[in-house]
């Protein structure tokens, strides 16, 4: 293909990537067309922590007084989360309110469980100033997540302003007080057959009292009382779902809403539609869209900033080692990672992390320094083989020029600022969060050089060794991409199953559900990234950013946080 064909070709992508993006995001924060939605807003609780929160209210009824819900995320969450529940009841005609929990998202503060329902009295207070719309302050509901039904048990069950409470995968107090017609509460908690935080048994041991039977006799699916005596009381079971997935459920979300309508049945739902699956599909399209920009425009960014040509010119990183077959590279890449004894050495190494606030970090650094530890004794191994040595290895990628690494740097530090904008207005603002609070910005400083060395590490061996063995092409570049992806995600899943099965605990298989997509991702960043620049900086710039931002964005900020997990 000639260099006009080729250059229309990649203006023709970028014009079609960048469509889909622009029409994703602009429908992404828009439908449905009836819910206007205020971010950013903020308020201090009574002990001084800055609460971060976004309000939800159907459009045109400003004026009208009419209910509102407070939602509640849970541990290792942010308000983000929950944006499906709260657009679909601002939806149906009600007020609601997302919240970040101290230690969480952007809010302030550390996690204090006993603490929790200060930051939940701090928005009620803000219900009662605002002036942004009019509420029924005598007509609230309450939705809590996980961790975030805590404070919920407590405040539904102390005010009786609350006449409705859903429960999304938490607990229910046996002693929730019973509503009727004068003060209702009508109670739904919301289960997943494979909740890793709470049983099915737990729930019906918690319900019984409530609808005056015994454990074994609470149904599911059943509805005990009713929402004119304002005692309605249900299980709801899905047999397809488990803890991280309920907070996005569109079966769950379906429950909640319809339940808060059954609740207030006197204000009228201004829409019924159901939108989780329309949204999904959009951030599909809007994922294509940009993601898809994002790689077209890599190789004509890396040109410009590199100062090269065309792609021969660039000086290309390689590590040629003639003994060492192809076959037999992968084969001992993948036992050193799963040898079990180097990996535990690796994350010895970096275990004092687990004293500083950000345990959750700590651990995800842990696990992928682990096998970024088994890496490095096989390339020593290797190398030893071959006549190098280890330090020329690990230096070579900065052996060019100042000014020349400078580019390089640049180039990565504009990648990723690209990048991050397409994730933060597609999964950032509408699924989990990717902006850490004020309070965790500092530790992005001790954090980062570490991811930095954990993908820098990565790369030599799968970049600029494995790849020295395929042809440059989309082909090889795709193979490439699901073969450093497999490495990464076999090891991952692998220790964090064995993680689980020591402590007889499963909580921490949710992690699989956050880590694969973001593993996926940064191993096509890092093979595309050194095909077209020739440099594993750029790659290594991006993948450690975007692992540090998501990493501590999610972490709640609390000292000794892994030990209640492993109390559970």
């Amino acid at each position: 293909m000639n260099r006009n064909k080729l250059l229309s070709k990649r203006v023709i992508s970028g014009i079609f990537f960048l469509t889909l993006f622009t029409v994703g995001t602009i429908l992404i924060f828009t439908v449905p067309f009836n819910v206007k939605i205020t971010y950013g807003l903020s308020v201090h609780t009574d002990d001084g922590v800055v609460i971060s929160f976004n309000l939800f209210e159907p459009a045109g009824r400003e004026t009208e007084s009419k209910p509102a819900v407070i939602i509640g995320h849970g541990v290792m969450a942010n308000k983000e989360f929950m944006k499906g529940y709260a657009i679909e009841i601002a939806a149906a005609g009600f007020v609601a309110v997302a919240l970040d929990f101290r230690g969480h998202g952007q809010s302030t503060g550390e996690l204090e469980t006993s603490k929790l329902i200060h930051d939940v009295n701090a928005i009620i207070n803000f219900l009662n100033t605002t002036t942004l719309t009019t509420i029924d302050m005598n007509r609230l509901a309450y939705v809590g997540y996980s961790m975030g039904g805590g404070p919920g048990n407590i405040i539904v069950n102390t005010t009786n302003n609350f006449q409705c409470f859903v429960g999304v995968g938490t607990m229910l107090d046996v002693n929730m007080r019973l509503g009727n017609s004068t003060n209702p509460l009508n109670v739904l908690m919301i289960n997943a057959r494979f909740d890793e935080a709470i049983t099915l048994e737990t729930l019906k041991a918690s319900m019984a009292p409530r609808v005056g039977k015994t454990p074994a006799e609470v149904d599911v699916h059943k509805l005990y009382g009713s929402f004119e005596n304002g005692n309605a009381s249900k299980i709801y079971l899905d047999d397809n779902s488990e803890h991280l997935m309920v907070a996005w459920d569109q079966d769950f979300i379906r429950e909640a809403r319809n339940w808060i309508i059954n609740t207030f049945s006197d204000i009228r739902a201004i829409d019924e539609n159901f939108y989780a699956n329309l949204r999904f599909f959009i951030l599909v399209i809007q994922l294509i869209g940009g993601l898809g920009l994002f790689f077209v425009i890599i190789e004509p960014l890396s040109k410009l900033i590199l100062k090269s040509k065309n792609k021969e010119e660039i000086k290309t990183y390689q590590i040629a080692f003639r003994n060492t077959s192809k076959k037999n590279l992968v084969l001992k890449t993948l036992l050193y990672s799963l040898s079990i004894v180097l990996p535990l050495i690796g994350m010895g190494i970096v275990s004092p992390l687990l004293l500083t606030p950000l345990n959750i970090v700590a651990l995800v650094i842990m696990i992928f320094f682990g096998q970024a530890f088994a890496f490095l004794v096989l390339l020593w191994r290797t190398a030893k083989k071959e006549d190098v040595s280890l330090r020329s290895l690990l230096k070579e990628p900065f052996k060019d020029k100042k000014s020349n690494l400078l580019r390089q740097f640049t180039l990565g530090a504009i990648l990723t600022i690209i990048l991050y904008v397409i994730l933060y207005l597609s999964v950032g603002l509408n699924y989990f969060g990717m902006i850490p609070s004020v309070v965790k910005l500092p530790w992005m400083f001790l954090y980062y050089p570490i991811f930095f060395v954990i993908s820098l590490i990565t790369g030599i061996l799968i970049m600029a060794i494995i790849l020295d063995k395929y042809e440059d092409n989309v082909k090889s570049m795709v193979k490439l991409s699901l073969i450093a992806f497999g490495f990464l995600a076999t090891y991952t899943v692998f220790y964090i199953l064995l993680f689980c099965l020591i402590l007889r605990n499963y909580f921490f298989l949710l992690f699989i559900m956050v880590i694969l997509p973001v593993l996926l991702l940064t191993a096509c960043v890092l093979v595309v990234t050194y095909s077209k620049t020739g440099s594993l900086i750029a790659g290594t710039t991006i993948s450690a950013f975007l692992h540090t931002c998501i990493s501590i964005t999610l972490s709640p900020l609390a000292f000794g946080l892994l030990l209640m997990f492993m109390r559970l």
